[in-house]
């Protein structure tokens, strides 16, 4: 861009040199200097904890179990518990709902067929199957049920307090039982074969009977027991661990001295774990070798229930549920200071960043993990830093300041090359052609240096003077585009020649990142106007109405793989498609529960975002920085999609069933839904929609939110389907869940009925006129025909 001709410009020069002569001198500084504190980085396992509050009716969770619809169920002493992730919902026999006939819920069990199999302490066993409990006759309907199991994955046998009940699956009735003396409440299934534990010791089924298993070195007793392969793992005595190999019948000792009532626990996606009241709970490998689960080290688990993602549910005697993931994210924070936000960051172009920190210092982290601290604040006269630019050219690291100054870091010395005075937040940007720029409150403009380095003059662009500039790039169609709180603008050869802004369609003008990719197309961030797409001079705007994850776009940065990362008040989100639908943006999005912690982008420095070019993006913070690495996402980067399902549904307070087509009377109204969407770890982004087809002019989708319910007043004649689908903000909708309902017309409701009554009515009535009519001339005539010849003649 040339300079711009005429006085204004000559005017704007001599008031720029005028503000770097005003500069007062200040040293150079000398090389970095050791750090008072220092940045660590880490990445924090999240720790969820579910109790009471949170809708669990006991905080003793005594089995885990995720059955193949994707709910966990808890069993507890308060009732039998269904979580969605959204909402805990107890059944209970007094509870309206038909739930198991006692609250005491002791051990679950899902079949081949899919069905729930509940163990209870002193009721005996309910099977759950498609939204109905029932009670089956075993060991009366009172006996302890400890355990329910499957000796080749068709067969069910359960360990009750009156022995070992086989029940036959059809007829859902017991086949036989064996009473045992002693008390067995335990189980594994290896290979063929099941081995049953408990206080009074360890038994073996092969298929032919229960035999007697012998202990090693004179224990007595099974505390926990699980099966890994062709191997068994059991605590004996409560204290002791040991394997034991079923091909060889060889004992292990693997340790002994644990604390009381420890056990050990499989989390059904081949994970091992042993876990006592002392030192909580540990990862058990194949060697006996234990680790701390980081997170977990004071938690007592009794049941773990893995998730396909690597997230672990654990249940706990009288601490509640946690779920525990680990993080997707590392965070970097100050030693001295942890809560001090991030401010800004840039690449250094060799796989490491240099990194400022609230107002107290600059950093170098090199792409080893070294780092070095810079007296800024010695040399500048300030040490908040409001930009940075690494010239890849020259190694020159430049910094402009919140207090109007400019300086460089270059071979090994910070200096300050110029200052504008009551101009605030300077910010520094290099084009493709070598060139400058820069803007504070005051002006925008290309800068001119010195022979000797300084800055001679800046070239202003008076339009855009008093505009608070996030950033300055590149325009594939020619100059600059700049982007602030008025809108974007394409400058060239001195002037704006093109311009986004509310008079261009786009709602909101607080703009404060732009990119434009490969294909000519224009993406703007905008704080709480969502996100902007131009193609073709097409505007196209996305917000939390229509799909996005957050209504403020900061950043928008480039990964290797081109596609877009976002990051705003919300988290930080990846485009995973920039062909956008009818149905908004598809999205992936990283939050608190994820590792970032907080999860509000710092959007205000420039930039807030870099790719370090070594795998890592990261991220400006409200506190630190955060470090995404996408080789570690690939398995997250897929599209999320809940599950949604239907609850409940009643007319006119009398319940349906869901789980068929449901026939309605004439008189139906006030027809009630309830429905919700599986989704275990971000229960939080999920939202809804739905739709009532059959009505002849088929209605479109409906918005419903996070609502998780609807009331319709008036319900349609004819047969009717209701369907709800589920996503995540910015991800793919579900697949429908689908109420089917038939409300016959009943046939005086039909306009053809009233239309073929009126005809019969009016044919009938000109009918019986016409009766009348014949009969009174048929009697004048014959009345006439006997009057005299002469009356007549008259």
């Amino acid at each position: 861009m040339t300079a711009m001709r005429g006085a204004p410009a000559f005017l704007g020069w001599i008031v720029s040199l005028a503000w770097l002569l005003a500069a007062p001198p200040v040293p150079a500084a000398d090389a970095a200097r050791a750090p008072e504190d220092a940045l660590a980085l880490h990445s924090p396992p999240v720790l969820r904890h579910y109790g009471a509050a949170d809708g669990l009716p006991q905080v003793s969770a005594n089995t885990l179990l995720r059955t193949h619809d994707g709910f966990l169920w808890i069993s507890t002493f308060g009732g039998l518990v269904r979580f969605d992730g959204h909402e805990f919902r107890t059944f209970r026999s007094d509870g309206g709902d038909g739930g198991p006939p006692s609250r005491r819920i002791v051990s679950l069990y899902e079949d081949a067929r899919l069905r729930l199999w509940i163990g209870t302490e002193d009721a005996g066993i309910s099977v759950y199957e498609r939204g109905r409990f029932r009670q089956l006759p075993v060991c009366g309907g009172r006996c302890l049920v400890h355990r329910v199991f499957s000796t080749d994955g068709r067969d069910v046998w359960a360990l009750t307090s009156s022995g070992i009940v086989r029940i036959d699956p059809d007829r859902l009735r017991e086949v036989d039982s064996a009473v045992i003396e002693g008390e067995y409440s335990l189980s594994a299934r290896i290979g063929r074969q099941v081995l049953v534990g408990g206080l009074s010791g360890l038994l073996r089924y092969a298929g032919a009977g229960f035999e007697p298993v012998p202990l090693p070195d004179g224990h007595r007793w099974v505390g926990s027991m699980v099966g890994d392969g062709n191997a068994a793992w059991m605590t004996l005595d409560g204290s002791a661990l040991y394997r034991l190999d079923l091909d060889s019948g060889r004992w292990t000792a693997m340790r002994g001295n644990l604390g009381r009532v420890a056990r050990v626990l499989s989390d059904g996606a081949g994970g091992l774990y042993v876990s006592d009241d002392i030192e909580g709970t540990r990862r058990l490998a194949r060697d006996g070798v234990e680790t701390p689960l980081e997170g977990a080290e004071r938690l007592h688990a009794i049941s773990l229930v893995a998730d396909a993602d690597g997230a672990l549910w654990i249940g706990t005697p009288g601490k509640g549920l946690w779920l525990l993931r680990d993080s997707r994210v590392d965070l970097l924070r100050s030693t001295a200071v942890p809560d001090a936000p991030g401010r800004v960051l840039a690449a250094d172009g060799a796989g490491g960043m240099w990194l400022a920190m609230s107002c107290m210092s600059l950093w170098h982290l090199d792409a080893k993990g070294r780092q070095t601290a810079w007296p800024v604040e010695a040399s500048v006269g300030e040490g908040c830093i409001h930009s940075l630019l690494h010239d890849a050219a020259t190694g020159t690291l430049w910094i402009g300041t919140s207090g109007g100054s400019l300086a460089r870091l270059a071979g090994g010395r910070v200096e300050r090359v110029a200052t504008w005075p009551q101009s605030s937040q300077v910010g520094i940007w290099k084009m493709r052609d070598g060139s400058f720029w820069t803007a504070n409150l005051r002006f925008v403009g290309r800068l001119r240096f010195a022979d000797d380095g300084t800055v001679e003059v800046v070239e202003h662009v008076p339009e855009l003077a008093g505009m608070e500039v996030k950033r300055i790039l590149d325009a594939r169609a020619g100059g600059v585009w700049v982007v602030g709180d008025r809108g974007a603008f394409r400058v060239a050869g001195g002037a704006v020649v093109e311009r986004w802004t509310p008079a261009q369609g786009i709602s909101g003008r607080f703009f404060r990142a732009l990119h434009e990719d490969a294909d000519g197309v224009l993406w703007i961030g905008s704080y709480g106007y969502g996100l902007i797409r131009i193609e073709r001079g097409r505007v196209r705007q996305y917000t939390e109405a229509n799909g996005l994850f957050d209504d403020t776009v900061s950043c928008i940065l480039p990964g290797a793989d081109g596609r877009l990362w976002l990051a705003g008040n919300r988290g930080i989100g990846l485009l995973l498609d920039r062909d956008i639908g009818a149905d908004g943006p598809l999205m992936r999005t990283l939050t608190v529960d994820d590792g970032l912690d907080p999860s509000e982008l710092n959007g205000s420095p420039v930039p807030p975002c870099a790719d370090d070019g070594a795998g890592h993006l990261w991220f400006a913070m409200m506190t630190g920085f955060a470090r995404v690495t996408p080789a570690r996402l690939r398995g997250w980067m897929g599209s999320a999609v809940p599950a949604a399902y239907i609850d409940h549904a009643a007319v006119s307070q009398v319940a349906l069933d869901v789980s068929r087509p449901v026939a309605l009377g004439v008189n139906a109204a006030n027809l009630e839904i309830r429905y919700g969407a599986i989704d275990l770890l971000n229960p939080d982004k999920v939202r809804f929609r739905y739709r009532v087809t059959g009505l002849g002019d088929e209605s479109g989708w409906i918005d419903a939110g996070d609502n998780r319910s609807l009331l319709l007043p008036s319900v349609p004649w004819g047969r009717l389907a209701f369907e709800v689908q589920a996503r995540e903000l910015g991800g793919a909708w579900s697949p429908s869940a689908t109420l089917r309902l038939d409300r016959p017309r009943p046939w005086y409701r039909y306009q053809w009925v009233w239309m073929a009554v009126s005809l019969a009515s009016l044919l009938a009535l000109l009918w019986m006129t016409r009766e009348r009519a014949v009969p009174d001339v048929d009697d004048a005539l014959l009345a006439r025909l006997r009057q005299p010849d002469a009356a007549r003649d008259d």
